[in-house]
């Protein structure tokens, strides 16, 4: 199996591609929906932050023990990377529980990264329900969008594990 540097690298590398069909997929909307707003430049925007983050919520937090995706942030933010991956350790033990490392629940592009992603902004939905805040529907459609663009990202990770099993 790819270890983590070469998945960083692979997703480095397909970043063009992945960029070409984020703007393409915003260009048919745009033209489908004949409508240009600040909504039609911020969610593709949003699917690009998704895709960047996609070395932060790696499909490989799974593992129990520092991934690539851990080092990286402890290396980036110091403290606050450790914090990161003391949390994700935690994520690491849950998953075990229901497949563990390389399982569909954790790996596969759409479901794994939406349990990540639920897993890492649970406090944010907690705190605005606690607080009695109803969200801008626009809170959730850029939620969908980082979610599209991690799953891009998780997908490219996802094909390097299979293929380098043939």
């Amino acid at each position: 199996m790819p270890d983590g540097k070469t998945h960083l690298r692979l997703r480095k590398e397909s970043r063009p591609v992945a960029w070409t069909i984020i703007a393409l997929v915003e260009i048919v909307l745009t033209l489908y929906y004949q409508k240009f707003t600040y909504l039609t430049i911020l969610f593709p925007l949003l699917t690009v932050v998704g895709y960047e983050m996609g070395d932060l919520l790696s499909p490989d937090l799974d593992q129990i023990g520092v991934s690539n995706s851990e080092a990286l942030m402890m290396r980036r933010l110091g403290p606050l990377g450790a914090l990161w991956a003391g949390y994700f350790m935690l994520y690491a033990y849950l998953i075990r529980f229901i497949g563990g490392h390389r399982s569909f629940w954790s790996h596969s592009p759409f479901i794994g990264t939406g349990i990540r992603l639920v897993y890492g902004t649970w406090f944010m939905w907690l705190g605005l329900w606690w607080y009695r805040v109803i969200p801008d529907p626009t809170l959730y459609m850029s939620m969908v969008s980082i979610w599209l663009g991690l799953s891009l990202s998780d997908g490219v990770h996802w094909l390097a594990d299979i293929e380098d099993t043939k």
